[in-house]
């Protein structure tokens, strides 16, 4: 958020929840009543929308700046200020809780335990199984687009890495993908600027600096957007490394990336409107047990 954004966030009961999270109605709107905590959300975010797409780091440090504003309102208890973390919340609430000792707890939903390139590779890799490719169409698919991203982390041009679509335009699955030309566009510039910002960030580096912050991190058993089976070793790596003694990770059974129950968590999976069992209620009992939630 912008510090002209900041002062419209001071919350005015005694504790209060930083929601780190895409857009979300459903989940945000639940989670205040269902355990009583007010909480905000960043109103302004310099996301891909932005005209110039912030780093996670960058959205770190806004957080940052709203806990700041927050622990100084008389309205607000500084000694219950958490972050409550969605998707690529994951990064950016790990990153505030190493950056800020006012951070008296993480609760992350589906939040990556790898670095962005490698959760962004599971998530077209789910893509491209949904369309129907197969496993050698898709080992070579990858294959491409990981040449397309070490580009874009060695802040190399848009040109430079389409050049790497361009020599695959011969193969046999490349036009299902691509159907027409690849031009630069302001959205596909904006991307590709994300990329280079981004694409080593990872959750570890900041959960290993949590020696005394409670974590509560809950992954989805199918999550294709998130690889829950390889973050949870590397989150409980991190965490154990720090010291922490208080702290848990959870997969969830039948869980997708939405907190819905899902068959395959594929994106044609078919859509469901029943929560997977454990999500509200193990938050709320991890809350409670803290006194931070009534």
């Amino acid at each position: 958020m912008h510090r002209k954004g900041i002062k419209n966030f001071i919350n005015s009961k005694a504790l209060m929840t930083l929601a780190i999270t895409k857009n979300d109605p459903r989940y945000i709107r639940r989670i205040q009543p269902q355990f009583g905590i007010p909480q905000f959300k960043n109103p302004e975010a310099r996301g891909l929308n932005s005209n110039r797409p912030a780093s996670l780091t960058e959205l770190a440090d806004d957080v940052v700046a709203a806990v700041n504003a927050a622990k100084s309102s008389a309205k607000v208890d500084a000694k219950k200020i958490g972050i409550l973390g969605s998707s690529q919340g994951g990064w950016v609430g790990s990153m505030v809780a190493a950056k800020s000792k006012d951070v008296s707890y993480l609760l992350m939903r589906v939040g990556p335990g790898q670095n962005v390139l490698e959760t962004i590779a599971h998530e077209y890799e789910g893509g491209f199984i949904a369309e129907g490719f197969s496993k050698e169409e898709i080992a070579e698919i990858m294959q491409m687009y990981r040449q397309h991203w070490a580009l874009a982390a060695k802040n190399k041009t848009w040109e430079d890495g389409n050049n790497v679509f361009l020599s695959y335009q011969n193969k046999p699955w490349y036009k299902k993908i691509y159907t027409e030309p690849r031009v630069k566009s302001e959205a596909s510039a904006k991307w590709w600027t994300w990329l280079s910002k981004n694409l080593y960030v990872d959750s570890y580096d900041y959960l290993k600096q949590l020696k005394t912050t409670p974590v509560l991190w809950q992954l989805a058993e199918k999550d294709w957007n998130v690889n829950s089976q390889k973050s949870y070793p590397r989150l409980v790596e991190a965490l154990t490394k720090a010291g922490n003694k208080d702290f848990r990770v959870n997969i969830l059974p039948n869980m997708g990336h939405s907190g819905l129950v899902v068959k395959t968590g594929l994106p044609n999976d078919e859509f469901s409107w029943q929560y997977a069992a454990g999500f509200w209620d193990t938050m709320a009992t991890w809350l409670k047990d803290r006194k931070i939630a009534k």
